[in-house]
């Protein structure tokens, strides 16, 4: 990108608001790939449960509440990531 900016003839001003820009995009993708990867975990953990559950014929209403818990509930998305 910086030399495209060269060619252009960017301002110093131009050539700050690209960068924030493209900061910007960078981090939303990041994290993007971050939230769907804990999304995949979330979805794997639940599909083994479920899984486990007909197994042993239990019933959601059988199990302690800590069983029922998301592990890692501070990491879920919103839980604090950019003061969210």
């Amino acid at each position: 990108m910086q030399p495209l900016l060269q060619q252009m003839q960017a301002t110093v001003e131009e050539t700050i608001l690209h960068m924030w820009v493209f900061k910007g995009c960078k981090d939303f993708y990041l994290r993007a790939r971050m939230l769907s990867s804990q999304i995949d975990n979330l979805t794997e953990y639940h599909n083994l449960n479920s899984q486990l559950l007909q197994s042993t014929s239990l019933e959601k209403s059988m199990l302690p509440k800590a069983m029922l818990m998301v592990p890692d509930e501070n990491k879920l998305p919103g839980s604090g990531y950019w003061g969210v």
